[in-house]
Formats: C-alpha cells, structure tokens, sequence
C-alpha cells in the first residue's frame, strides 16, 4: 500500500509567487519573489545540475548521464564517489528551490534510482513559455484564427530575449534546446510579419522582418521583402543601409545579392 504524503502548506505570501526561471539571454531565478543570488546555490554543480535538468524541458535525465556532464571524465578509482557526489549536489539543490521546505520533497524535482527530471507543471521557465505559446499560434494560423494568433503573438510568453543559455554557450547539453527555441522564435517572427501583411500594416511588417533578419541573418526572401517594405515606406537610406548588409550576408554563404 503507497501512502501519499501531504505537501507543506507555507504561510499565504510565500506560495503566492511560482518559482520562475528566466533562460534566455541571461539566466535567473526568482524564488518566492527575489532573485537569487549566485551564493544562494552553494555550488556552481548546484546550479549547473539545475540548468542541465532545464535543458530537458521535463525529460527524465538520467543519473549516469547527469554524471558525466557534471564530472566529464572524473576517474575517482570509485563510482560510488560520484554517485555520492550527485546525491549531495541534489539535495543542496532541493534546499536551495524550497529552502522552508514548504512542498513535499518531489515537489519541483523528482528524482528516482536511475533519473532525474524537472517537474514542468510547478515552475514557470520562459523557454518552455515560448515553445508552447508559439505552438499555440501556429496551430491557431492552420485554423485560419489570425485574431486569435495575433494576441498569442502579442504576449509577453512570446518573447524572446536572446539566445537560451546564452552564458553556457559552449556546453553541449544547451545546443539542443538553444536551437529549438531559437527556431521557434523565427517561426514566430515569421507569423507576426504574415499578420502585419494581412492588416495591411507595412511599418510593422518591416520591423518584424528585422526582427527576422536578426535571427536569421541569411534568410534571402526576407531581407528582399525588408527592401521591398522600406521602398514602399519610401525610407530610401534605410534601403541602402539594409542592402549593404544584405550583400555582405549573401556573400558570406556564396549567394549571388540582387543589385539595388
């Protein structure tokens, strides 16, 4: 027979804020209202445990894998080191998200013999945010609800602040998710400047089209629909300055640029 164990109930202000990470562009969390400090995680394995089980966008990680991304070819002569090691880094990190113990222990990690993972319905993160919100809006569009993707368009969940992780870019285990999530940005750029067009709005479509270009700076048909939309504007400096940078592009990947 599993007993189910009651979380903690913590005094009325203190679950009235959600744990939320922040990923993209810089990395924070804000716990119970206030930022944490890089001295409240005790350890830069702490921090970087949390990180690597953000990445997973709630897939289970599992311990041997977890092992070797923290400690990449640690030879201690005994595995049970490193697994003590882990088990410590674990617990420090569950003190650090729920430092009154105000949840039950599984609350925002679950951790078992073999895996780890986040638990994704308890945490807002802003990457996860953004993956489903563009999802959202793109299955709106395939409904033909323009109305309906323009205001998830509009949202702050849709935003995207810079690259995920952007202070762990040589890590690895970040490339995945930076990627997925930098793809969905695009996607999202790509249905604000559709939505524009379809309102007949051509300065905004211009500037979604930038917003474009500065996630794809090689996308060929935006940054003709970009000088397309300023001529239109009849913005003709910022026609020779796009163009200028268009044909530097276009030359940087073997593309022949269409003259002004």
């Amino acid at each position: 027979m599993t007993l189910t164990v009651p979380e903690r109930v913590c005094e009325p202000a203190a679950v009235g804020v959600p744990l939320a990470v922040r990923t993209l562009g810089s990395f924070v969390v804000v716990r119970q209202g206030t930022p944490l400090a890089v001295r409240d995680w005790h350890s830069r394995k702490v921090r970087d445990l949390f990180k690597l089980l953000v990445s997973r966008q709630g897939r289970a990680l599992t311990r041997d894998a977890a092992l070797e991304l923290l400690w990449p070819g640690a030879d201690d002569g005994c595995g049970e080191v490193r697994r003590s090691r882990l088990s410590v880094t674990l617990s420090t990190l569950r003190k650090v998200l729920d430092p009154d113990k105000c949840f039950a222990s599984d609350h925002f990690l679950v951790a078992d013999r073999r895996a780890l993972s986040l638990r994704l319905e308890h945490v807002s993160v802003d990457v996860t945010d953004l993956l489903r919100t563009v999802r959202q809006a793109q299955d709106a569009v395939d409904r033909g609800d323009w109305s309906e993707a323009g205001r998830l368009l509009g949202t702050p969940e849709a935003a995207y602040a810079g690259d995920f992780l952007e202070e762990d870019l040589y890590e690895d285990w970040a490339v995945d998710c930076r990627e997925v999530a930098r793809s969905a940005a695009v996607t999202a750029a790509r249905l604000r400047v559709e939505d524009a067009r379809r309102r007949g709005d051509a300065d905004r479509a211009t500037r979604h089209l930038e917003s474009l270009l500065w996630l794809d700076a090689y996308d060929e048909p935006a940054w003709l629909a970009l000088l397309a939309g300023l001529r239109e504007l009849r913005r003709h400096g910022e026609v020779r300055r796009h163009h200028a940078r268009y044909v530097r592009r276009m030359r940087e990947i073997g593309v022949t640029p269409q003259p002004l």
